[in-house]
């Protein structure tokens, strides 16, 4: 049994591993960055709740942890 896996992309991996997701340890980096070729997918947060976020805006580079639950159906 398994309690917890984590998933580092790519995009494609994103997406089809997203439905089954019941937690999201995301991520923000406050910062300009280019375009790349991975990108995680938009997310629509009627579906998540944030329960828990900590801010690291003196880090280099400054972001922003976040953690989200799926809400119930």
């Amino acid at each position: 049994y398994i309690d917890e896996s984590f998933i580092f992309g790519g995009g494609r991996l994103y997406r089809e591993a997203l439905p089954q997701v019941k937690r999201i340890y995301l991520t923000r980096v406050h910062m300009d960055v280019p375009d790349g070729d991975t990108t995680f997918p938009n997310l629509d947060m009627t579906q998540w709740q944030e329960t828990d976020r900590t801010e690291k805006r003196e880090a280099d580079p400054p972001h922003t942890y976040y953690v989200l639950e799926r809400q119930s159906a």
